[in-house]
């Protein structure tokens, strides 16, 4: 079984990559490489309607929230809104407070809590037909649009390998979703949805199947009636497209190149042609003054070496990333900075020189690339 399915959002833990296991065809994850602690037993509303019962009364239109249920379908592939059970809201402009997440997110409160979460709500949608089967939807509102991408890259990439076959795949909304085996996550504005298509009695197979044609088509429908500008974030379409994974975007709000913390957070492409593995970095600052002092920040960092011919300023640079020596090229234009480096996930732990010659761009193309990233409008 693929360790890098996507979870249950009613029992997320800590990103994408972590070790999944399908039991029916309840998704469960094991804690990430950066050591955070699995939940416990899941957590659900109520059960859903009993196999077999009979075709279900789809009388409601809406869940009870005055401000989200604008944004969920009564009906969609098959499905409609739970009639028994009006959804959750907690945070702000709620009746439950924003503790109460808790019962979502099991273990993880203070993860969302970090990120900037303000506003909770919980869905559900049972089969018209009457059977066992569910989805179960999460809308998070958080602080920001970034605060809310970062969360959303967070799961759908984390600490994972976006080149990895069984990495979820792109769904075309506005703003931004992926699908993986039994579960999808959307982003739009300051929301992040996570949907979850759950069958007890259906084989993992089955569920792979059915929610491929249900989720994409939830998302679509909740992407066009979620509030906020769908555009990318400014660091994110500092990213060259060309050779990027169809996944492969992280965004770090506090730390986007490890190792350099002080130059702040931005977006991480991962890239790959040709054998070749490598990561860009964008941090699309406000003005030129924070990113000159970005680019000071670099500068301090031990073994940072000048460059005279590359943007305004430049800087080549060594970090540790996953027990290896990582070679990064940064430079500057305006109120951008870029950096290309290796791509340290693409590497076994301790990968000796011959090991990353054959899989790291060498520092000639790293330079004809950040060239061509500086020479852009």
């Amino acid at each position: 079984m693929s360790r890098y399915r996507m979870r249950n959002p009613t029992h997320l833990r800590p990103g994408l990559w972590g070790c999944v296991a399908i039991f029916g065809a309840l998704l469960l994850g094991c804690s990430d490489r950066g050591g955070e602690v699995a939940a416990s037993a899941e957590k659900r509303g109520a059960p859903p309607p009993t196999a077999g019962a009979g075709p279900v009364g789809c009388t409601r239109a809406s869940i009870d929230d005055p401000i989200a249920k604008p944004f969920f379908p009564a009906k969609v592939a098959g499905f409609c809104l739970d009639p028994q059970e009006g959804g959750r809201a907690m945070g702000k402009d709620s009746k439950e407070p924003l503790e109460k997440m808790c019962d979502l997110f099991d273990g993880e409160c203070a993860v969302y809590e970090g990120f900037g979460v303000e506003r909770v709500v919980q869905a559900r949608y049972v089969a018209e037909a009457g059977s066992s089967t569910t989805l179960d939807v999460v809308l998070s509102r958080f602080d920001s649009p970034a605060s809310a991408f970062a969360m959303y890259t967070k799961r759908t990439v984390g600490d994972g390998d976006p080149a990895d076959p069984a990495a979820p795949r792109p769904i075309a909304v506005r703003g931004a979703a992926a699908l993986g085996v039994g579960n999808a996550y959307l982003w739009r504005g300051n929301h992040l949805v996570e949907m979850t298509y759950a069958d007890t009695k259906a084989t993992p197979a089955a569920v792979e199947a059915a929610s491929a044609k249900v989720l994409p088509e939830l998302a679509r429908l909740v992407s066009e009636a979620l509030p906020g500008d769908a555009a990318m974030l400014p660091s994110v379409i500092a990213l060259p497209q060309d050779s990027r994974l169809p996944i492969g975007v992280r965004y770090a709000p506090k730390e986007a190149m490890r190792g350099a913390k002080d130059a702040g957070g931005g977006a991480i492409g991962y890239y790959d042609a040709n054998g070749k593995r490598w990561r860009v970095v964008a941090f699309a600052h406000k003005d030129e003054t924070e990113a000159k002092a970005a680019m000071a920040a670099i500068a301090r960092l031990a073994g940072a070496k000048p460059l005279s011919d590359l943007g305004e300023e430049a800087f080549s640079v060594e970090l540790t990333d996953s027990g290896n020596a990582v070679e990064w090229l940064v430079a500057r234009k305006a109120g951008v900075v870029r950096a290309v480096g290796d791509e340290a996930r693409a590497l076994r732990s301790g990968a000796s020189a011959d090991e990353r010659g054959k899989i790291s761009l060498p520092a000639a193309e790293k330079k004809a690339r950040l060239e061509k990233l500086l020479a852009a409008p």
